[in-house]
């Protein structure tokens, strides 16, 4: 995707969160802050304004922080089918008892890590064979500590300029009861397709205009948010901003959280 929406004439800075893929050494003592840390640096680092900052699933929780304390440099936020961060809760708390032991069970089980997902995770996810094959292939596990340790914002979420969108398949576009607490303050959208748009192809093949920002979502004077590269979902939790108009410039972050995931049956 980012190869994409250069082609498009957007500034895209593609980041890897620690402990992920080739930063995988150390990944079961990384947590939620060292993520968010990373992606501040970036914008620092490379002296970004105006930027549009895409998180997709587990990465929503990236993308709200990073939004929360880089207000001075992120002008809009998109959680792409995104977990949205609470203030001192974790990822899980919002889950099921039941979802909660699972998940903990699983990362003991792990060293450590949230495992890779496995093929029936992927079904019903508008996938071919092949690219559920590629996203099998690429899988790497994830740093547990970041899912079981809590949010911190020093402002509600209804205040940051946003936009939330929900992929349909295969359950639909229910989300969680913070996040439909949103409508009215941010845009939402719908996304007829699953949780991994950005490998099925999505933005590629919608007529929908170039992307997220500043106003209405999706309008013609909204500029281009980086929906993800094929490698950045649940394992590989990729950034990319997408930054305002002269040009715009991207940090866009993944992670693999399906409704399912999040507690529900």
């Amino acid at each position: 995707m980012a190869a994409l929406l250069r082609e498009r004439g957007r500034a895209v800075h593609p980041l890897t969160l620690s402990g992920l893929s080739d930063r995988s050494v150390g990944a079961a003592g990384v947590g939620l802050d060292e993520h968010v840390e990373d992606v501040v640096t970036l914008l620092e680092d490379r002296d970004l304004h105006e930027v549009v900052l895409l998180g997709h699933s587990y990465a929503g929780l990236v993308a709200g922080m990073v939004a929360d304390r880089a207000a001075d440099r992120v002008a809009h936020t998109v959680f792409l089918d995104a977990n949205v961060p609470v203030d001192g809760a974790s990822m899980v708390d919002g889950w099921s008892a039941a979802g909660q032991d699972l998940v903990r069970a699983s990362i003991a089980g792990h060293e450590g890590l949230w495992p890779a997902p496995e093929p029936e995770d992927l079904a019903g996810h508008d996938l071919t064979d092949d690219q559920v094959a590629d996203l099998l292939a690429r899988s790497t596990g994830h740093p547990g500590r970041t899912l079981l340790e809590p949010a911190s914002l020093t402002r509600p979420m209804a205040q940051l300029s946003a936009t939330f969108a929900a992929c349909t398949l295969p359950d639909g576009p229910e989300q969680r009861p913070h996040v439909e607490a949103l409508r009215g303050a941010w845009d939402f959208v719908e996304l007829e397709t699953g949780h991994w748009p950005m490998v099925a192809g999505w933005p590629v093949r919608s007529k929908r205009p170039g992307g997220w920002g500043p106003g209405r979502a999706g309008g013609p004077t909204a500029p281009a948010a980086a929906c993800g590269d094929p490698t950045a979902y649940r394992v590989h939790p990729a950034r990319e901003t997408a930054n305002g108009p002269n040009p715009p410039q991207g940090v866009e972050g993944s992670g693999r959280s399906t409704r399912s995931d999040q507690g529900r049956p």
